[in-house]
């Protein structure tokens, strides 16, 4: 039996929200951030100074075994404002206003890094055209190291249909 959407049953974000939500669930279900820097995290984004958040798992010899992926496109996110796009509908495919695309990708890097007792930590990757360390400093963050590959990886990438310029997926070690 087929599944009908009534539009009673859809919720309409500005994009920007939409975006906001998405990181904002990923972040808090697959790592121990506080609201504060959750915010500021927020505040990076509402500035485009975030470009990409990645949550990697790592193992007690501070190897990555695997990582969740966060990417924006902010061209095409001014692209889609540009043409009148500010703002996206969506119905109860998505649980709790999260895309099913997001929820897959939080699942598999939680199963992985849990059978694995795998530690996580975050990071975030700026826009190209901003001062690094100017917005560091306004954020509260601090230059992160490089992670160290524990091996080969496998990568699976979503693109969500309704919200294009944003990206997730799942990397992980296969050997």
């Amino acid at each position: 039996m087929a599944t009908t959407y009534t539009a009673s049953a859809a919720k309409t974000f500005t994009r920007i929200e939409l975006l906001k939500t998405q990181i904002r669930v990923a972040l808090l279900r697959s790592t121990d951030i506080n609201g504060g820097t959750l915010d500021r995290v927020m505040l990076g984004i509402d500035n485009r100074w975030i470009q990409k958040i990645d949550v990697w798992a790592l193992d007690k010899s501070k190897l990555c075994r695997a990582q969740l992926a966060m990417q924006i496109d902010w061209k095409e996110h001014e692209g889609k404002l540009a043409i009148g796009r500010a703002t996206v509908m969506i119905d109860e495919r998505w649980s709790n206003d999260t895309a099913i695309e997001v929820q897959e990708a939080i699942r598999l890097f939680d199963s992985f890094s849990r059978a694995k007792g795998l530690r996580r930590e975050w990071t975030i990757g700026y826009v190209s055209w901003v001062d690094r360390d100017e917005i560091n400093k306004k954020l509260g963050f601090v230059r992160a190291d490089p992670v160290k590959w524990a091996g080969s990886t496998e990568e699976l990438e979503f693109q969500i249909p309704e919200l294009s310029e944003f990206r997730v997926g799942c990397r992980l070690v296969t050997d």
